[in-house]
């Protein structure tokens, strides 16, 4: 499923979210959670050096540390999630 546009932005200086769709749909709700358990997985193999991963109806935030986490390095791994999801 291809979405139009994929809106990423910050909250806070700890967190940066992803928003997939304006609409609340079932197909968007379903596409968030695969990345939510894709990140999920990430964050248990330790490869995802981030605090917390918070999924709702049609984004998903993540929580990291400002001080010792690697911003680019999370958005690279978030953006890769989520180019497979698109491939799919």
């Amino acid at each position: 499923m291809k979405e139009k546009s994929i809106k990423q932005y910050f909250i806070g200086e700890s967190a940066i979210c992803w928003s997939f769709d304006e609409a609340i749909s079932p197909a968007g709700s379903a596409r968030v959670l695969r990345i939510h358990r894709a990140l999920k997985n990430l964050q248990r193999e330790t490869k995802l050096d981030v605090l917390d991963v918070v999924p709702s109806y049609n984004s998903v935030a993540v929580y990291f540390n400002p001080v010792s986490s690697d911003i680019q390095q999370i958005q690279d791994h978030v953006q890769a999630v989520i180019d497979d999801d698109e491939r799919t």
